[in-house]
C-alpha cells in the first residue's frame, strides 16, 4: 500500500485533546471531563472504541469504520471517535469521508485552537494528496555476478533455473568452471485502484520485469544455456493481511549457444498473513513448454503444478523457516515425457548477525514417467534428492564501491536415483557471486 506522508500521530496526538489529559489513547473516565459537557461516560461504548482502535492497527479497515460509525450514532459529539474515524478513511483512501469527518469537527466552536490548528494541517495533506498524487512509478535493478564449480555439467539447468530435463543420459559426467550472469530491471506501478474485499480494502499494483540469465562454462561450451525473463501482472495486496498476485511470464531459453525452448506461463500466488509470524502460501503453474530445437521432438508438453507453503519467523526475525509440497503432471506429446509427481521442501535463514545470514533447504522429488524411453522396457521411476547450504554477508561499511553489495557461497548436491540406470546421477555444484539491486 503507498506510504502517507502525514504523521498521523500528530493528529492522535490531538484527538486526546479534545477529551482532556486523562486519556492515554482511550476514552476513558476523562469523558466526564471533556470539553463536551453533554457527553456522558458509558462503558460500552467505551469496549467499542477500543475494539474499532485494534481493527484499525490490524489493518481491518472496513471493521473499524463499521464500529466507529456505531459509537458515533450512538454518541454524536465524541469527536476523539469522529476524528480516529477521518483517520480510517484516510488509511483506505477514502479521502471524501476523511475531509467531511474532520471538517464537521471544525465546525464546532468549542473545538480548541490547537486541535483545531492540526485538523487544519491533516486536511491540507488530504487534499494535496487527492489534488497531486505521490510518484507510483517504482524501478528496481538487480545485478549478479560469479563463478561455478559444476561436477556434472551434462545434466544441463537445474530445476531452479527452468523445470525439465534436457541431459543426454548416455552421456558421461563432465566436471567444468564457469561464470555466472544476471541482470534485470523490475517495476511497479502502484495504481490508485483500490478494492474492498470482503471487510478489508486492497491496493491494486502491477508488477513487470525483464530478467537475463547466463551460466557459461569455460571448456564445456555444449553446456552453456541463456534464459530471457519477461513478465507482467496485477497484485492486489491488504496490507498485514493478504497479498495475491497473477503473472505472465515467458522464458526464452538457449543451451550451448543454439535455441531450446520457449516456456509460457501463467503464474497465480495468494499468501495470506496468519499472524505477524505466520504465513500460508498457494501458488500454481500453467506452462507450455515449447522445443524449438528438433533434437527434443516430443518434448513439447503442458506442465501443471499446484504448491502449498507455510512460513514462519521466530526470535524476534532473526530466523526463519518455511516448508510445503508441489503435485506436479506434465502432458508431453510422446508419452515417455509425460509424469506426474510431488515435491516436498524445507528450508530456513538464520540472521547470525545484522548482515550475516546462513540458509540451508533440502528438496525431495519423485516422477512417475507415462512410457519407457526410447530403447528401454521399463517406465522410468525418478526420486531427487537436492541439498543447500550457504552463508552471505551484505556490506553497510567500507568503500562506497561496496557499499550494499551481498556476497554469497553457496553448495548444492542432488542426487538423482532412478530405476534405469543411465538416468542415475549425482551432481554437486559451488556457488560464488556477488549481487547489487540498484
Amino acid at each position: 500500500m503507498i506510504k502517507k506522508t502525514l504523521k498521523l500521530a500528530m493528529i492522535a496526538s490531538a484527538m486526546g485533546c479534545l477529551f482532556g489529559p486523562g486519556i492515554p489513547g482511550a476514552m476513558g473516565e476523562a469523558w466526564g471531563e471533556a470539553i463536551y459537557k453533554g457527553v456522558a461516560f458509558d462503558p460500552a461504548i467505551e469496549e467499542k472504541f477500543l475494539e474499532a482502535m485494534k481493527y484499525r492497527e490490524s489493518g481491518d479497515m472496513a471493521a473499524s469504520i463499521e464500529i466507529l460509525q456505531t459509537v458515533l450514532a450512538n454518541q454524536p459529539m465524541i469527536h476523539r471517535a469522529r476524528l480516529e474515524l477521518a483517520v480510517a478513511y484516510y488509511q483506505s483512501m477514502q479521502y471524501e469521508q476523511a475531509v467531511a469527518n474532520a471538517e464537521k469537527v471544525l465546525e464546532d466552536p468549542e473545538t480548541p485552537p490547537n486541535v483545531r490548528a492540526t485538523i487544519l494541517a491533516f486536511l491540507a495533506q488530504v487534499k494535496q494528496e487527492q489534488a497531486t498524487p505521490v510518484s507510483r512509478h517504482h524501478w528496481k535493478f538487480p545485478v549478479e555476478v560469479g563463478y561455478v564449480y559444476d561436477t556434472n555439467v551434462n545434466v544441463g539447468p537445474n530445476s531452479s533455473i527452468i523445470d525439465g530435463f534436457i541431459f543426454n543420459p548416455n552421456d558421461v559426467a563432465q566436471s567444468d568452471s564457469g561464470i555466472v550472469l544476471q541482470a534485470g530491471v523490475e517495476h511497479t506501478y502502484q495504481t490508485t485502484k483500490q478494492y474492498q474485499i470482503g471487510k478489508t480494502p486492497a491496493q491494486l499494483l502491477w508488477q513487470s520485469g525483464f530478467n537475463a540469465y547466463r551460466r557459461s562454462y569455460f571448456s564445456e561450451t555444449d553446456s552453456t544455456f541463456d534464459v530471457l525473463t519477461v513478465r507482467t501482472g496485477p497484485t492486489l495486496v491488504a496490507q498485514g493481511k493478504w497479498s495475491a498476485n497473477l503473472s505472465l511470464q515467458d522464458d526464452y531459453i538457449r543451451y550451448g549457444d543454439e535455441e531450446l525452448a520457449n516456456y509460457l506461463y501463467l503464474l497465480p500466488t495468494f499468501t495470506y498473513h496468519v499472524t505477524d509470524s505466520l504465513e500460508v502460501t498457494t501458488d500454481a503453474i500453467v506452462c507450455n513448454r515449447d522445443f524449438t530445437n528438433s533434437l527434443y521432438d516430443g518434448r513439447d508438453s503442458i506442465y501443471l503444478m499446484g504448491r502449498v507453503a507455510v512460513g514462519y519467523t521466530m526470535l524476534e526475525g532473526a530466523v526463519s523457516v518455511q516448508g510445503g509440497v508441489d503435485i506436479f503432471d506434465e502432458n508431453a506429446d510422446e508419452n515417455q515425457w509425460s509424469n506426474t509427481g510431488t515435491d516436498l521442501f524445507l528450508g530456513g535463514i538464520w540472521k547470525v548477525l545484522e548482515n550475516d545470514h546462513v540458509f540451508a533447504q533440502i528438496n525431495w522429488m519423485n516422477a512417475d514417467y507415462d512410457e519407457p524411453p526410447t530403447g528401454f522396457t521399463s517406465s522410468r521411476d525418478e526420486d531427487q534428492w537436492r541439498y543447500t547450504i550457504g552463508v552471505n554477508h551484505k556490506f553497510e561499511g567500507g568503500p562506497e564501491w561496496i557499499k550494499d553489495w551481498k556476497a554469497e557461497l553457496k553448495f548444492v548436491y542432488t542426487e538423482s536415483d532412478a530405476n534405469l540406470d543411465p538416468f542415475d546421477y549425482d551432481r554437486a555444484e559451488t556457488y560464488m557471486t556477488m549481487s547489487k539491486t540498484f
